[in-house]
């Protein structure tokens, strides 16, 4: 980035400087920093200094009537340095922040420039850690305080956009974190200062403005319709802005497409075209039959139906005892009477056991309910693959005709004259005929001109259905992900007949029925397969590609939704339908230049990347948290089994951020267009800063090999100085893993030993 600001870098902030806070024990045993004489200040000395009033504490060598000299460099220093103080200070309240900015006493006409440009700075500090310790920590923490303080002094709102606009005629040079953090500042600005659109005016006011300019609004637009509700925001946009507005973030499901519409027409938009003009409707889309059926079987309550039913009972039964006549109600007074005489004489003993009988019968209950809907689970997904079993290698449904009475009159003499067959052959005709009923009396029937249905489409089909029944919220959708793993596992053996047996639910083999048994085939039976050229056999060969069937079904479904896009491959990721490893292939195996392109994109490389880093530091803390000095073998053990895990969590981050740092390597050597190789490197640059201390520098090193230019060149040469400069992972012994990689070695050479001697034996 070119533009850099006047402020100077404080000893936490430099890397060169740092160190020298913390320097090394025998340097300063032989150089102390500092030596001072002992202080022999008495309480009566103390109580004759006389503090100075707080407004008085900083007072730089200006005054009212010099405001046209401009700060010098030393009281520049000064007043920033106190800039930072405060908003390390006060990072726990935002509102105690603003104020306490705003108090500084010092009267000049530079103050508002000085501390606008001084927030801007730490806001757009760089690098930025991937995960915040502190929620200050964040840079919209300090988007936040300028708000606050925009809010509390009127007079910064011109300074802070002036200041906005400055930073806008360099975005061309931002790379993708800075305009990120700029983008996100100002969605919360255009929700906060509603009647502030003059800017949009100015900046998109040009015939043909920059294109960073266009990518900056498209950035804050997505975010500014987060924060507040669409109709509204509209109403308040300036009709210059109608081309960078995203579509309405509703599903596209082609199932049950309908023409987009917007639920509050834009000023100045065209209006809609006519019906005759509006694409076809789902009714014609191939699998829409099977779709409705799949539909059906989806649900996201697991409540027996009888449930009500005995609480209406229940309700019922008391409506009526309470109209019954009034002998009845006098025995009932009496059982009643005769029940309490009962516990007291049983007294406080009696009451314990009744409670305790009371909370028992509770759990019965409990574990009951929780049995029937575990039960009633099991037979939904049962169903479900039964159903995409059924349809797989065969042709779409179409809706079956009605069968004239000569048919029908035909087909039941065809029925009656085989009457005569010996008890075999009739056990098998009568077999025959129940199959063929049972097919026949269905409302759909093959269409023979019709689609043939393939494992991936029917993973895409039961994506979408799934994701059309949960729209209500995040919530649904999660939980039917979840109730429905089994069917995507199911999908992902490539629903075989063994994969299929194994999801019989334990009621149906309780009974005995092995109909399911007798009709499979051992066609479909997993053998023992050689790896082909990538190492895969073709059962992890076909598993791929049901996990890109489904997250192409993902992203088809909210191609308008970036966030939702995001937070719905989280819950297929979470419950291992799809992997981290898998959903990077996709990103660049699968989709086009064009929707590599989407912001998304490195929306969901970051969720990956920072959950795998959370990963990694919490089983670091558990096996940290486990004492060294252990005395048990099974303690022994358990921290032995933490630090391997630990380790492999590391290697997890280190191999999943390389494969996304090797992709877009590769996308930058192939690309020809200067634009999109100038938005390629931005990227890297950010994954190689930020990400920076995760990189396997060596291992990049040797990937690229001879296909190494001076761009790549540069962002290894980042990566190692962010390693070195920021982190001082060459200082510290271990790296990543601190005092565990010591153990770790331990191990191995414990386990090396022990396999000498077994192999010496």
């Amino acid at each position: 980035v070119q533009w850099k600001s006047k402020a100077t870098f404080r000893f936490f902030q430099s890397a060169d400087l740092f160190p020298l806070l913390k320097p090394s024990e025998a340097a300063a045993a032989r150089f102390p920093v500092c030596s001072l004489p002992a202080l022999t200040l008495t309480v009566e000395d103390l109580r004759q200094i006389r503090a100075l009033p707080i407004s008085s504490g900083l007072r730089l060598p200006v005054s009212i009537e010099k405001v046209d000299v401009p700060l010098s460099p030393h009281d520049r220093w000064i007043l920033e340095d106190h800039f930072l103080t405060l908003l390390y200070s006060f990072r726990d309240n935002v509102t105690l922040c603003a104020e306490a900015l705003l108090r500084v006493p010092v009267d000049h006409d530079q103050f508002d420039y000085v501390l606008v440009e001084c927030l801007f700075s730490a806001m757009l500090r760089l690098p930025h850690a991937p995960l915040a310790a502190d929620a200050a920590d964040a840079s919209f923490f300090v988007t936040r305080v300028i708000q606050r303080a925009c809010q509390m002094q009127n007079s910064l709102v011109g300074v802070v956009e002036a200041s906005l606009t400055s930073l806008l005629k360099h975005a061309a040079q931002f790379d993708f974190q800075s305009m990120r953090v700029l983008a996100d500042f100002f969605a919360y600005w255009l929700n906060l200062w509603e009647g502030r659109m003059s800017l949009l005016e100015e900046w998109l006011s040009l015939s043909i403005p920059p294109a960073c300019v266009k990518v900056f609004v498209r950035h804050a637009f997505e975010k500014a319709f987060r924060f507040r509700y669409r109709p509204n925001l509209l109403e308040l946009l300036p009709d210059c802005v109608i081309p960078y507005i995203p579509p309405e973030p509703i599903p596209a499901c082609p199932y049950t497409a309908e023409p987009p519409q917007e639920s509050l027409p834009l000023p100045g938009a065209p209006p809609p075209p006519p019906a005759a003009e509006l694409p076809l409707t789902v009714t014609s889309y191939p699998g829409h039959l099977e779709f409705l059926e799949v539909q059906k079987l989806l649900f996201f309550s697991f409540r027996q139906p009888g449930d009500a039913g005995r609480q209406a009972q229940k309700a019922g039964a008391h409506s009526r005892g309470a109209s019954n006549v009034a002998g009845d109600r006098e025995a009932a007074l009496d059982e009643h009477e005769a029940e309490r005489e009962e516990c007291e004489e049983r007294g406080e003993d009696g009451e314990k056991e009744e409670r305790e009988e009371e909370r028992e019968e509770r759990e019965e209950e409990r574990e009951e309910r929780a049995d029937r809907e575990d039960d009633k689970r099991a037979w939904m997904q049962y169903k479900l693959a039964k159903l995409l079993r059924g349809r797989l290698h065969r042709k779409t449904w179409k809706k079956r005709e009605r069968r004239s009475f000569s048919e029908s009159a035909e087909d039941a003499v065809d029925a009656s004259s085989k009457r005569g067959l010996n008890d075999e052959s009739r056990e098998e005709e009568t077999k025959d005929s129940r199959d063929a009923f049972e097919a026949d009396s269905g409302p759909y029937e093959d269409d023979e001109e019709g689609h043939l249905w393939t494992l991936t489409d029917l993973s895409q089909v039961l994506v979408f259905a799934l994701l059309a029944r949960g729209l209500k919220t995040l919530t649904h959708s999660e939980r039917l992900v979840e109730n429905y793993f089994p069917v995507f596992q199911f999908l992902k053996k490539g629903a075989s007949h063994k994969a299929f047996l194994e999801m019989r639910p334990a009621t149906l083999e309780a009974a005995g029925d092995d109909e399911d048994a007798r009709d499979g085939d051992d066609s479909d039976t997993e053998m023992e397969e050689e790896a082909d050229e990538e190492g895969l056999t073709k059962a992890e060969r076909r598993s791929q590609e049901v996990e890109e069937a489904f997250l192409k079904a993902i992203f088809d479904f909210w191609k308008h939704s970036r966030q939702k896009t995001v937070l719905t491959v989280r819950h297929f990721q979470r419950f291992d339908v799809v992997s981290k490893e898998g959903v990077v292939r996709f990103v660049f195996d699968s989709l086009t230049p064009t929707d590599r392109d989407d912001s998304r994109v490195m929306e969901l490389f970051d969720l990956l990347l920072q959950l795998s880093i959370q990963e990694f530091e919490s089983k670091k803390e558990t096996a940290l948290q486990l004492s060294h000095d252990c005395s048990d073998d099974a303690e022994r053990n358990a921290r032995a089994k933490a630090v391997s895990a630990a380790v492999e969590a590391l290697e997890a981050v280190q191999t999943l951020l390389h494969f996304i740092v090797v992709g877009f390597m590769r996308e930058l050597l192939r690309e020809d267009q200067a634009t999109r190789r100038v938005s390629l490197h931005t990227r890297l640059l950010y994954l190689a800063r930020d990400y920076g201390r995760y990189i396997d520098v060596s291992r990049l090193h040797v990937h690229i090999g001879d296909a190494m230019t001076d761009e790549l060149n540069q962002l290894l040469t980042v990566s190692s100085q962010v390693q070195s400069q920021y982190f001082f992972l060459d200082r510290e012994p271990g790296g990543l893993l601190g005092s565990l990689a010591g153990e770790l070695d331990e191990q191995r050479e414990g386990f090396h030993a022990e396999a000498c001697e077994n192999g010496g034996l």
